[in-house]
């Protein structure tokens, strides 16, 4: 067994190498669903028991990480203190949330001509 530069362990079969949470899940649990990726609930990525894994889909994996995309997605106000509600939340390109208020004063901002 050795452990990969992002932390998973990984073993050698017949000369192939497995994520060793990978082959442990599916020998004791079964096959991993078409979609699915196995979140470890442990939160230790070399872990390889069985029990701590739960299939789950990319975003669920993604949400329940420690990653700037899912402490981003917790955040219920946006820098300025306003509430990410849904009459005031934009989604811009249809993944990143925006505060319309302070959209809607960035664009004013832009619009206006100072006087000199």
């Amino acid at each position: 067994m050795r452990i990969r530069p992002d932390g998973y362990a990984e073993i050698t079969i017949g000369g192939r190498k497995v994520l060793i949470h990978v082959f442990a899940y599916t020998a004791f649990r079964g096959p991993v669903p078409d979609g699915f990726q196995l979140d470890h609930l442990c939160r230790n990525r070399k872990c390889g028991n069985p029990f701590h894994l739960e299939a789950v889909t990319p975003q669920v994996n993604t949400l329940r990480s420690n990653a700037p995309s899912a402490h981003h997605a917790h955040k219920t106000h946006c820098v300025n203190g306003h509430e990410f509600s849904e009459e005031n939340t934009y989604l811009y390109k249809g993944k990143w949330r925006v505060c319309r208020i302070c959209k809607n004063a960035r664009q004013k901002k832009k619009t206006t001509i100072e006087p000199a």
